[in-house]
Order: structure tokens, then sequence, then C-alpha cells
């Protein structure tokens, strides 16, 4: 794992806004709360970020070891590492970690240096490790074994294809309809959301709802608890009911099929 790093004059400045045009690239869409990217370089071999927690939730720093908005700015690293030229028509998202050691206090702000230990080849994973610097130039993180797995062949979902309504057909001949999975799915989450599952657009953004940092782990838990194991960074790849109902017509049909008789009790199961 790589020590402090004390040159950060190498490499090519990104511009913040080209850094999430790239994020964007990817299929990843991120609403403000997870933007803490204030400066960007990159070079062949590694990337750099200085990372800042937006205004808006900063004061929640002390309730997390390493904030999820920090840890998704490392991710985004990661990215930025994965792609020194920009995007290239493939599409790579985050999948997890392998280690993380914290030596020290993770504030509001700090760095992030990363490093490609493995490109992503025939399993189309690619992998980096990283170091969390404080202000003063200390290393209070090491992330290891940061995984980007590579999706859709390199193709990026269009809109057409995610705003597509047309039913899925299931074992025995039964019909799904796209409507019926995004009344499902607001009914599932609309207590954590603190609304209504009527007052839920179908294509109004996540973000538009206040859904942030916070809320997104609990809503990630609480589809966990009806679907099974999903990937964490659901709520980054789709950002709207439609977009996400799309995904569980897709992924998880058999499933959704056995939830889609409107019981209120549908949490409980």
């Amino acid at each position: 794992m790589p020590e402090a790093v004390t040159d950060t004059g190498w490499g090519r400045p990104v511009p913040v806004d080209a850094v999430y045009a790239q994020i964007l690239a990817e299929g990843l869409h991120v609403g403000p709360t997870f933007h803490p990217v204030i400066e960007a370089r990159v070079s062949r071999e590694r990337a750099f970020t200085r990372l800042r927690l937006p205004e808006s939730i900063r004061g929640t720093f002390g309730d997390y070891t390493l904030h999820p908005t920090l840890l998704t700015g490392v991710l985004q690293t990661a990215l930025l590492n994965n792609k020194p030229d920009g995007p290239d028509g493939t599409r790579f998202i985050p999948m997890g970690v392998d280690m993380l050691r914290v030596r020290g206090v993770i504030g509001p702000d700090c760095t992030v240096t990363t490093w490609r230990t493995s490109n992503s080849g025939a399993s189309g994973i690619a992998k980096f490790d990283a170091v969390v610097q404080g202000p003063d130039g200390a290393v209070v993180a090491e992330v290891g074994g940061v995984s980007l797995r590579r999706v859709d062949g390199g193709r990026a979902r269009t809109a057409a294809e995610t705003a597509d309504r047309r039913p899925v057909e299931g074992p025995e001949d039964e019909t799904l309809d796209l409507g019926q999975v995004e009344a499902l799915l607001k009914e599932l989450t609309s207590e954590i959301i603190e609304l209504p599952a009527a007052e839920m657009g179908s294509e109004t953004e996540f973000g538009d709802f206040g859904i942030d940092s916070l809320m997104i782990i609990d809503l990630n838990r609480c589809l966990e608890e009806t679907f099974g194991r999903l990937s964490k960074t659901l709520f980054f790849e789709y950002q709207t009911f439609r977009e996400l109902a799309q995904y569980f017509l897709d992924a998880h049909a058999v499933r959704v099929r056995e939830l889609s008789s409107g019981s209120p009790e549908i949490r409980d199961v």
C-alpha cells in the first residue's frame, strides 16, 4: 500500500465539471451531496483529488469513521484513474473494496490518491489502491482493492431504454407492467423518503425527494430486505423510480412477480 503523497503537482489538471461529466458518462448519476471533488489531477499511473464535504452535510462528518460522501470521492478518484484520457465509450461502476484501514481522524476535508493495481482484462474488473490524507498531509486511511466492474458491454443505457414501458413476461405467462413495479418500489421506500407513495413521481429524480447520502444507505438496506443483496451503487446508477423499476424487471422479475399482489403488508415479506 503506498504511503503519503507529497508531490501533488504531477499529472494533468481536470476541471471539476469534467470529472462529473466523466462520472455521468459511466451511467452514474450523482446528486449534489455526492459531489465532494473540488480539485483533480490525473496521469497514466495515478489520480489525485481534493475532497470537501458539501456544506449541506458538512456537519455530519463526525457521524462516520469515513463519511459515505468521502468514500464516494475515493471511488470517483478510481474512476478518474481508470480513464486518464476521459470517457471512451465503455462503462465501469464501483463494486466494492477489499480493505479499509483507518489510521487517523478523517475530517470533512481530505485528499485522495489512487494507483492502478490490475487492469480489467478478460475479467472486466479493474482494481486500485488508495490513500486518504488529511489537510496536514498525514495518511488517515488506506483503501485496498477498489474494484471497478465493466457493465453493459461498454454500451451506455439510453433515455429511450430507461423510459421503455414494455411489459415483461415471466414464468406461467404472467405479464408484469412497469407501472406495477414502480408502485411496489414506492410503497417499499415511502417510509424512509417520508412521502406517501402516491406523491412520488415516477420520473422525478431521487435528489428532488431530498434523498441524501444518509438516506441511500437506509434505502439500500430496505430493498435488500425484500430482494436480497443489491449493488451499493444502485441509487447512483438509477435516478428515478422509472429507471429503478426497469432494473428490477430485468434483474429480479421472479421476486417482483411474487410481490405484485398489492398487499399493504408487502414491507414485512
